[in-house]
């Protein structure tokens, strides 16, 4: 191939391949780090082997030559549905040798670790999002399109519509399936005698060989549209779930049905990935759940491609789109991950969606209108309240009177914060009533365990206390709901008013899945309209916070062609005083600005638990090896209670050792269950475009805070539109609430204006957005802030006095320890940030106070 000398791809390995194109010094280098296998030879790889830019450079340009003619010269991909070729000894050809893995001949061989420290020495990495450029940005530019009537079958698209999607391939996982058969398996596993219109018609989509998205209202049935279709499908159905307990929920309750399912995420062991492998050579599993995050890591789209993936669902669709109400970074990457499985199919789940955001999320998959089932969010069985309250006082008051006046029943009551939790769910209970607090970090607050046992799982008990009662009230922060699957909720209380239309109706959602009648009521104050706007304004940044990023990717970069800038989130969140979500979003901004790609996920520190002291570790090792892990412990390992961190870079480095051979040792270790190691502080690896090499940073600049103020004015909007819900002299609030979601719907007849509940006009009042700024801020208080704290900055100071937390503030314990925290929390954000500019603009420093001078001590002179 190179200076007129054919290749043999088919059998060419890396080092021939390199010795013939006249680079055996960049294979002495790879093979010097012990990167022998092609697969094994990722960015880090490079970077470790090769000190100098251009020969960095020149190794990248080789492998990928080398990987384009292995992948012209590798058999083509089978398809779900193609039977798989034979190989010799009867055995399919694809299938992973389990009985050769490298388990197995290492477990027989002295000396060799175990293969957990293979997997760790290949470092997760995320491909480049190249979609982020062109699909993405032009699904968030696209007008929306109107969802389609609840009904068996979508509406026809409209001729502004986009053109309907090709018709399907013809041999498409779900060819020869019809709907009788999926009929047959619904009665068999799950003992339903049909299904509802708007699985029968997403499911029809489906087997049919389509993409579909389902808008279906909370408990109404999502996840049948992809479980069921899992169960016929030729291959396996890849599951995004956001939460780690929704999906062990999910698995749970399919492998009580008989259905091969199974989570994978960062708590599954190497012995249950090595169980879920097998499975899925055998074609065993059908469903495999897994998080957006670790979805598209390089690892796990590495171990998935071997295995024919039929169908990819995607619970919460709606985080895809940054029109939506719940917008996640992460999920950007997931049509990236559909396209490097080859996978033709998806299903797309969300309980709340308008149609701006179902157009964008449809159009980054490709899939029709005809295509989108919308059965609409009318919920006839729960009976809407929303009342009008003087302050969170007056909330508790009519709150109690609710639960005293009506049957017993399940019931949730929904916080803002946490300690509210502890708060209301005592107080509840002195008033007789059975409470118990939940909210994500309720464990936390169990009894430190006694040696050697476990701590006490709060959570879980409280939710497993919930579900088997028939009276009891969980007070909660919205952490709670997404995957508790009870039917029989009887009321559901916002004591705070919620933050927007999607928000408040996926939490009362919750209520009366069972389709028996449910009490559903929000009390909103001025305080809670205040708190939530000031909610959407803490995670703002400044022009200066973004010139600094951007400034610091630059000065991170390689000086080649392969621009680079690794970034740990962490450490730059505390620099910059952002959250690491607005830190990722902005990110995401400039990818999709065409400036950024996001190349890579390295794990530099890892964090470790000692099981054995470290004089007794490495015992099964030879004297030199082991000397180098005691040096390694004891020198680099530093230590808090129970786990401590190691920053494999530096230690290399200083002991003048390869990262990965230290890596190795600590592995080795674990295999002993010696220590326990987990991966620590990300690295994110960004490559710079041509167009992000010559782009004028203040460009780049003005396009994310436009992004941002775009951001922050929809979340603004939203806010507004739950308070014009609030107004009841406007009648319907379910009609209303409908046609925000773009469904016409006439007066309910069962919400507070249908029944003719008397309401308090004046209170309407309370509830002026305009009105709430005018409480007054008094710049003194700025001035007091900034005498306790003159490093702080206008924005960090406002933050003090709103009582709203940000990296910086929360390691400075300033929420703790400053008596000025939230003094101003029911004022606008907007109004305190002002104050604060005006005053920092003149403030001087005090000058600190001279150290008072030693004071003698007389002693008693006949003291002895």
């Amino acid at each position: 191939f190179f200076f007129g000398c054919p290749m043999s791809p088919e059998g060419a390995t890396l080092q021939g391949f390199l010795e013939q194109s006249g680079a055996s010094a960049l294979w002495l280098k790879l093979e010097a780090q012990g990167y022998t296998d092609f697969e094994d030879v990722d960015d880090e790889a490079v970077n470790e082997a090769c000190a100098l830019p251009g020969e960095r450079k020149k190794l990248k340009r080789l492998l990928g030559l080398y990987a384009e003619q292995r992948q012209e010269a590798a058999p083509k991909r089978r398809r779900v549905g193609d039977a798989p070729p034979a190989a010799p000894g009867g055995e399919r050809a694809g299938t992973p040798d389990l009985e050769a893995s490298p388990t197995r001949l290492e477990q027989s061989s002295p000396g060799k670790s175990c293969e957990s420290a293979r997997q760790r020495v290949v470092s997760d990495q995320v491909p480049a999002s190249t979609a982020a450029t062109d699909t993405m940005g032009a699904a968030l530019a696209s007008p929306h399109t109107p969802a389609p009537t609840p009904a068996s079958a979508p509406a026809p698209a409209s001729a502004s519509d986009p053109a309907p999607a090709s018709a399907a391939p013809a041999d498409h996982a779900f060819r020869g399936v019809t709907y009788d058969d999926a009929l047959r398996t619904l009665a068999d596993v799950w003992g339903f005698p049909g299904l509802r219109g708007g699985q029968e018609a997403a499911i029809r989509h489906t087997l049919a060989g389509h993409s579909v998205v389902c808008v279906f209202p909370t408990g109404q049935g999502k996840s049948l549209c992809y479980q069921l279709p899992a169960l016929l499908a030729q291959g396996l159905c890849l599951v995004i779930s956001p939460l780690l307990s929704l999906m062990k929920d999910q698995v749970d309750a399919l492998r009580a049905r008989g259905v091969e399912a199974a989570a994978w995420s960062s708590e599954t062991s190497y012995d249950e990935r090595n169980e879920l492998r097998q499975k899925m050579a055998q074609g065993v599993l059908k469903m495999l759940y897994v998080s957006p995050e670790k979805a598209a890591t390089e690892s796990f789209l590495t171990a998935m491609r071997p295995y024919p993936i039929s169908l990819l669902a995607i619970d919460e669709a709606h985080c895809i789109s940054e029109w939506g109400h719940n917008f996640r970074p992460d999920y950007l990457k997931l049509g990236l991950v559909r396209r490097q499985l080859g996978v033709e199919q998806v299903v797309l789940l969300t309980a709340t969606a308008n149609e701006t955001v179902l157009k964008g999320i449809a159009a980054e998959f490709a899939i029709s209108p005809d295509h989108i089932v919308n059965t609409g969010f009318y919920r006839p069985n729960l009976e809407l309240h929303i009342t009008p309250v003087q302050d969170f006082a007056d909330a508790q008051a009519q709150l109690l009177a609710r639960l005293k006046e009506r049957p017993q029943g399940p019931c949730i009551v929904y916080v803002h914060r946490q300690v509210t939790c502890h708060e209301v769910a005592e107080w509840l209970t002195e008033n007789g009533l059975q409470a118990l607090p939940f909210h994500a970090d309720i464990n936390s607050k169990a009894p430190k365990p006694e040696e050697g046992e476990k701590r006490q799982d709060i959570k879980g008990e409280t939710q497993n206390k919930f579900m088997s009662s028939e009276e009891l009230i969980i007070v909660a922060t919205i952490a709670f709901g997404m995957g508790v699957d009870k039917p029989n909720v009887r009321s559901v209380f916002h004591l705070e008013a919620s933050s927007s239309p999607e928000s408040y109706s996926q939490e009362f959602g919750r209520a009366g899945r069972d389709a028996a009648h449910s009490y559903c009521e929000m009390f909103v104050s001025p305080a809670d309209l205040v708190r939530q706007r000031n909610y959407i304004l803490k995670d703002t940044v400044t022009a200066e916070q973004v010139l600094k990023l951007v400034e610091h990717l630059h000065s991170m970069k390689e000086e080649d062609d392969n621009a680079e800038a690794a970034i740990d989130i962490n450490e730059l969140r505390m620099e910059l005083d952002v959250d690491s979500t607005v830190l990722k979003t902005l990110l995401v901004y400039f990818q999709l600005g065409g400036w950024l790609v996001h190349r890579a996920i390295l794990f530099g520190k890892y964090d470790i638990a000692y099981s054995v002291p470290v004089p007794e570790m490495g015992g099964h090792m030879a004297a030199s090896k082991r000397a180098l892990v005691h040096r390694l412990l004891n020198d680099y390992c530093h230590m808090k209670k129970k786990w401590g961190t190691i920053d494999l870079g530096t230690a290399a480095a200083e002991m003048g050792l390869e990262r990965k051979f230290l890596l190795q040792l600590l592995n080795d270790l674990e295999c002993k269950k010696e220590v326990t190691l987990k991966v620590s502080a990300p690295v994110h690896v960004y490559g710079f475009t041509p167009a992000g090499l010559e782009a004028d940073p203040q460009t780049m600049v003005d396009y994310a805070m436009d992004r941002v103020s775009q951001s922050e004015a929809r979340n603004m909007s939203r806010l507004q539109e739950l308070v014009t819900l609030a107004d009841l002299r406007r009648g319907c609030i379910v009609r209303r609430l409908l046609a925000y979601f773009g469904e016409p719907h006439g007066q309910c007849g069962h919400c507070a204006p249908c029944l003719g509940r008397p309401f308090d006009a004046e209170a309407l009042k309370w509830l002026d957005m305009d009105k709430l700024d005018q409480k007054p801020v008094d710049p003194k208080d700025v001035q007091r802030v900034l005498d306790r704290s003159p490093e702080l900055t206008p924005l960090q100071a406002a933050r003090v006095l709103a009582g709203v937390l940000s990296p910086y503030l929360s390691k400075q314990k300033l929420n703790k320890e400053n008596a000025l925290w939230g003094l101003y929390e029911s004022a606008s954000f907007d109004t305190v940030r002002a104050v604060a500019t005006a005053v920092h603009s003149t403030y001087t420093p005090k000058a600190p106070e001279p150290e008072p001078a030693p004071t003698p001590v007389a002693v008693h002179s006949t003291y002895t």
